[in-house]
């Protein structure tokens, strides 16, 4: 057993962290989760007494004074102050109430993790800060404290179905409007290139905001594939990143006014490929589809494809030290991936500076787990030339950056050798999956899917089924303790 070190104070003081800072992360604004001091214990105990009984004195005074009774006010004060059992949990659920009514997020979340930490780990807690996240607007936040919430009480119905409203409520995920792109003064699309499919770039005020992947003929990548993808790791709570991704609309128009903004030999020669671009019919006009894929302005590859130096540390036998420095590791990695190892390298270790080797190799089981799912085949370069073209990374990790080619509707043994290459799996990734449900989840992955598509669900599902079978061998044959180790 590798060495660990367990603490469940520390665990939730980390989790509102966590939470505290994905409420502040925009689609275009992007902050790696840090753990964030929280506020001193003595603070926030003071800061809730005085909000819960502040209603209860006022009252009480307005009433006094309106009879002229100040010392029945200060007697019935005192019986509000002798009377509350600040370490019941209905008393705490109500202060969360309060927190959450008034906005008071970050003190809301410094509440739930005092809480836990005080031994209330019941799903009540979970799902009053949950549905307070919720009606605060914050479901990425929600949904992060609710299911873990599941993980430990998986057959609580109230928190299933809070989890459903985090997962479909929020805007982010599901646009309540589908978004058409308009030409103005201060836009543009570019030419982006890259690789044999259509891939552009969308640009405002001189910015580059989203890559946007069109509908097309090439079905080697997919723009609803892209969608569904990021979708999917937002459920299942993957540790790598994935971009955020939209789906949007553009005329035909004013494409053509936006794209001809700029007239360069490049711009008119990547024109030469639009006769790929599919065209849909609707309401009179004519309209391109895309993903509005946000923009990543810095990242560097990853060469995943040097298994044989990671492989190791996701055995179920192994005994390295997870909890060592990623950047002690990642040389051997950059060795061995030649010159393509080698490009990039120094951000590499700049940017995984706060990671340790345990966050680093369950970012990698995460991806090979996800691309297994759903049949991404393009993840790993064949040629050592291409090594870390289809992987990448930034700041906190691994970054998934092109996810065009998941989810064909066909199989590919690839992902299934690639799935071999790891032992050891996130907890909380396995727990979401085991979670799934076929209807739910076809129609929050592809909302009024194609035929292929359901071809392409339904071998998802099937890998689902795969994997979790696997899952449970490797807990049978090495102890849980051993395979959900992250």
């Amino acid at each position: 057993m590798m060495t660990a070190v367990h603490c469940k104070p520390c665990l939730y003081l980390s989790l509102a962290a966590l939470l505290l800072t994905s409420c502040a992360a925009s689609m275009t604004d992007y902050v790696p989760p840090l753990f964030d001091p929280l506020p001193a214990r003595h603070e926030v105990d003071t800061a809730h007494a005085i909000l819960v009984v502040r209603p209860l004195v006022q009252g009480h005074w307005r009433r006094a004074h309106a009879r002229l009774r100040v010392a029945e006010s200060a007697h019935r004060v005192g019986q509000i102050f002798a009377g509350i059992d600040q370490s019941a949990l209905p008393f705490r659920l109500q202060i969360a109430r309060h927190l959450y009514a008034e906005g008071r997020i970050d003190e809301a979340l410094a509440h739930f993790a005092r809480c836990a930490a005080d031994g209330f780990i019941v799903p009540e807690l979970y799902l009053e800060h949950g549905l307070g996240l919720l009606n605060n607007g914050r479901h990425r936040s929600a949904r992060i404290l609710i299911f873990a919430g599941q993980d430990r009480f998986p057959d609580d119905a109230a928190l299933a179905a809070a989890a459903d409203r985090a997962i479909d409520e929020d805007p982010l995920l599901f646009p309540p409007v589908l978004r058409t792109l308009v030409a103005a003064d201060n836009n543009l699309i570019k030419s982006l290139g890259g690789g044999s499919t259509i891939t552009l770039r969308y640009v405002e005020d001189g910015v580059t905001l989203a890559a946007l992947k069109p509908d097309q003929e090439q079905r080697q990548s997919m723009y609803r594939s892209e969608i569904a993808f990021y979708r999917l790791c937002e459920v299942l709570r993957c540790r790598f990143r994935v971009p955020y991704n939209e789906e949007v609309r553009i005329s035909r128009q004013d494409f053509n006014t936006l794209y001809g903004r700029l007239d360069t030999p490049a711009q008119r020669g990547y024109r030469t490929k639009f006769h790929e671009l599919v065209w849909r019919t609707v309401d009179g006009d004519t309209y391109l589809y895309a993903t509005f894929k946000e923009w990543m302005p810095a990242f560097v590859g990853f060469p995943i494809e040097v298994s044989e130096v990671w492989k190791g540390w996701l055995s179920a036998t192994s005994r390295v030290d997870y909890g060592a420095p990623a950047t002690d590791f990642l040389p051997a990695i950059a060795k061995a991936a030649g010159s393509r190892g080698q490009s990039g390298h120094s951000r590499r270790m700049e940017w995984a500076a706060r990671l340790s080797l345990g966050d680093l190799v369950a970012q990698i089981s995460d991806v090979l787990v996800v691309d297994f799912l759903t049949n991404n085949w393009d993840r790993f370069a064949g040629e050592m030339d291409n090594y870390g073209a289809n992987c990448h990374f930034v700041e906190g990790g691994l970054l998934a950056l092109d996810n065009g080619a998941a989810f064909p509707p066909w199989h590919t043994d690839r992902v299934v050798r690639r799935l071999r290459l790891t032992q050891r799996f996130s907890k909380a990734l396995i727990h979401g999956i085991r979670r799934l449900e076929y209807d739910k989840t076809l129609n929050r992955l592809f909302p009024t899917p194609t035929r292929d598509e359901i071809r392409a669900f339904d071998l998802f599902w099937e890998r689902r089924d795969q994997l979790l079978t696997t899952v449970d061998e490797l807990i049978e044959r090495h102890g849980e303790a051993e395979i959900l180790v992250f």
